[in-house]
Parts: C-alpha cells; sequence; structure tokens
C-alpha cells in the first residue's frame, strides 16, 4: 500500500467530524512506510500504539488525540524525524514521557495534555527541538522542575504545562530566553520561589498566567518591561507575592 493521508472522517459546514471507529486500528496499517498524514482523532480508538509505528519514516504528521488509547507512549516515536505535528492529547496514555521525543528535531507542535497518568520528570532532551513553536503537556501526573534546558527553544511561541501539581520547583530563570514566546500557561501548579526577573526580557508576551502556585516574594521591576506587550496577566492565588507600589506592575 502507498497512502500517503489516513484520516477517518467526513467534512461539514461548520467543522470536521470524525467517524467514530470504536476499535482498534489494525497492526498492519502502523506499518505503511509511505503515509505523510496519520489523523484519527476523536475516533474513540482504543488500545496501544506500538512500537511499529518506526516503519512509517514518511510521518508529517500524527494526530491521535481525544481516543482512548492506553499504555506508555512508545520511544519508537523518537525515530519519525519528518515528523511536524504530535497530538496524543486526551487519551489514557501512561507512563514516562519518552526522551527519545527529544530526537525530533523538525517537530513545532507537540501536544500531550489531558493525559493523567502520564508520570515522571519532563525530557530535558526535548531543549533539543528547535523549531518548536507550540507545546502543550497539562493536566497530566508529571513532577519536578521545568528543565533549564527548554530555554534553548528560541522559536516556541506557546508553552502551556498548567495543572500539573506535581511541578514544585522554581521557575528556571532560562525561561526568559525564550524571545519568541507569546503565551505561557503555569496555572494550577505547585510551583515556589519567586518570578524570575529574567521574564522581563519576554518582549513578544501576551498572555502571563502563573495563577494557583506557591510563588512568594517582590514582583520583579523587570516585568515593567511587558506593560507594552501582555494583553492578560494572571497572578492570583499566590498569597506569599506583593508588588513594589512604585513600580508599573499595578497597571498590567
Amino acid at each position: 500500500m502507498h497512502l500517503k493521508a489516513i484520516k477517518w472522517g467526513v467534512c461539514k459546514e461548520n467543522g470536521y467530524s470524525r467517524t467514530r471507529i470504536d476499535t482498534q486500528i489494525p497492526l498492519s496499517l502502523w506499518g505503511l512506510p509511505n503515509t505523510g498524514i496519520l489523523n484519527f482523532n476523536r475516533c474513540r480508538l482504543s488500545g496501544v500504539i506500538p512500537p511499529q509505528i518506526k516503519e512509517m519514516k514518511s510521518l508529517r504528521v500524527l494526530d491521535l488525540g481525544c481516543n482512548k488509547l492506553s499504555g506508555e507512549i512508545p520511544r519508537e516515536i523518537g525515530m519519525l524525524d519528518q515528523l511536524l505535528r504530535l497530538n496524543l492529547a486526551s487519551n489514557l496514555l501512561c507512563g514516562l514521557i519518552p526522551t527519545e521525543l527529544g530526537n525530533l528535531t523538525h517537530l513545532k507542535e507537540l501536544v500531550l495534555s489531558d493525559n493523567k497518568d502520564l508520570s515522571g520528570n519532563l525530557p530535558v532532551e526535548m531543549g533539543n527541538l528547535a523549531c518548536l513553536e507550540r507545546l502543550v503537556i497539562a493536566e497530566t501526573g508529571v513532577i519536578g522542575s521545568i528543565p533549564a534546558g527548554w530555554g534553548k527553544l528560541s522559536k516556541l511561541k506557546q508553552l502551556y504545562l498548567h495543572s500539573n501539581p506535581g511541578l514544585s520547583s522554581l521557575i528556571p530563570r532560562e525561561i526568559g530566553d525564550l524571545e519568541s514566546l507569546q503565551e505561557l500557561c503555569l496555572n494550577n501548579c505547585s510551583l515556589s520561589g519567586g518570578i524570575p526577573a529574567e521574564m522581563g526580557k519576554l518582549s513578544q508576551l501576551k498572555y502571563l498566567g502563573i495563577n494557583k502556585n506557591r510563588l512568594s516574594g517582590l514582583i520583579p521591576r523587570e516585568l515593567d518591561a511587558l506593560r507594552g506587550s501582555i494583553d492578560t496577566c494572571e497572578l492570583r492565588w499566590n498569597a506569599g507575592l506583593y508588588c513594589d507600589a512604585e513600580s508599573g506592575w499595578m497597571q498590567l
């Protein structure tokens, strides 16, 4: 078979409505080497993602979001070096996020959110994803810290890590190196310490959400520089944060 794209669904005037398959994808389908797009979003698929996926060498888009897939994310996905978009959100996936995802150097979008049983630390290796523009790992069971090495993601525009109560360390100062960042959401985690002054370098930032953490200390004067770009800033429910009355922070 030489299928270039595999999708399930029918076009409708107000969107794209998926056919519900309610089954597992045949094992033979995972090994088609010439397929560029595999889109089974919202098909109620069950079962696991098998290691045979490594045979899909031409895959550029893998969208398995909003299904009932279980098991671990196979490390073999890291061998799909043409991949541009990977969406595994809203499934029943568990275990560690594979460090091999850091090999996907052409990847522009990575979405793993709403997999409550994903666990362990956020992989430092994902700092190698030089083309990444959108990263969403929210509503999972990951723990530990936001890797300082992610500061190398110079093209990243959207970073959503909200609703990960196991993220409990400091906000790394390297987050200020994300020069293209427009949206940063860290709401509803357990982050502690202060807001790094380096965040004042995020000149493209339009949305900042750090509600419901354990942050403390003085809001840095350096953040006054964000007033020219930011549209929405959420700092509520951080009882230890306070503001210098002489700064422009109150006008944000």
